[in-house]
């Protein structure tokens, strides 16, 4: 597939080295591949598998908060899209961005202006991202999935906003062409009904592919339904503490928010870098690289240490 930034040679040979590199890891993952067969089934059966409660609800909550503060002051957001003005035939890689001063006037202001807004340096922004990041049991999952002890690619911190602007980016279905196969992790910081914008995966698509399928393109719910069926259309509500882990490289989309604004942590695992590398690395404090155990060591080598405190 044209989609895959790494292709099948690429992961093999660098999944390979990851189980040499951590041979002990990697034996570790065949056992838990042992003990989690029924979710690792789902998941590679549907794309998806569900972990309801994984994060303790005050801890997810406590995220979301911090996410309130940022948008309630535009510090410490990633200057977003201005999809307001935008045409229907308009792609996203077209659109200017907001101005700090913009943020700076709050999410009243600029709510009406871009569809989402995400968190500059998630890691560094909330310290406590770290641990949720590089849990022992997401890392076992995503590991005995990809077949080797898994690296964090990137981390995402985003909230979605109410408002009367079209669908964008990735409010339509779209695949992710990151590898050829990758696990993301969507920690739900709250209740998630059809209201706040859940997310949606079409059932089993990462393992029936649209040949040529091109990442950068979006795809139509018509043409999706078309190709795959509606009742493979799965819409994912949530409770707070909730993760669902998806294969990505099937089809997927975050649905509009029409009643209240959707704040969610995603979560990349993945065996190279990301789009053949070359990209921004996700930052982690130095003082928190430090305290990290081997295995979330060997899941941390993508990430850029710093001495920043935001």
């Amino acid at each position: 597939m044209s989609v895959e930034h790494g292709g099948t040679g690429l992961f093999e040979q660098a999944r390979q080295e990851r189980r040499d590199r951590y041979a002990d890891l990697a034996a570790r993952l065949d056992g838990v591949a042992a003990t989690q067969a029924d979710t690792l089934g789902r998941l590679r059966r549907d794309g998806f598998a569900r972990l309801p409660g994984h994060v303790p609800v005050g801890v997810a909550t406590a995220i979301d908060r911090d996410v309130d503060s940022f948008c309630a002051t535009g510090q410490n957001l990633q200057p977003p899209a201005r999809v307001a003005g935008l045409s229907g035939e308009a792609d996203y890689r077209d659109a200017s961005r907001l101005d700090p001063a913009d943020l700076a006037l709050g999410v009243d202001h600029y709510r009406h202006l871009t569809s989402a807004v995400n968190v500059a340096d998630p890691l560094v922004a909330v310290p406590s991202l770290v641990d949720l990041a590089l849990d022992s049991r997401l890392l076992d999952l995503a590991g005995a999935y990809l077949g080797c002890p898994p690296m964090l690619g990137f981390v995402k911190l985003t909230r979605s906003l109410v408002n009367g602007l079209r669908p964008f980016d990735t409010e339509e279905f779209h695949v992710d062409g990151n590898s050829t196969c990758l696990v993301k992790a969507f920690v739900h910081l709250h209740d998630t009904d059809i209201g706040a914008g859940p997310h949606q995966f079409v059932r089993a698509s990462h393992r029936e592919r649209i040949a040529g399928w091109d990442v950068a393109a979006r795809a139509s719910e018509e043409l999706i339904e078309r190709r795959y069926g509606r009742d493979r259309m799965v819409v994912h509500g949530a409770r707070a503490g909730d993760v669902v882990l998806e294969d990505t490289s099937g089809f997927h989309r975050r649905m509009k928010a029409s009643t209240r604004d959707r704040t969610l942590l995603i979560l990349n695992y993945v065996v190279h870098d990301e789009y053949g590398g070359g990209g921004a690395r996700t930052k982690i404090r130095t003082a928190d690289e430090a305290r990290l155990d081997p295995q979330q060591r060997s899941a941390a080598e993508l990430l850029e240490p710093t001495g920043e405190s935001l």
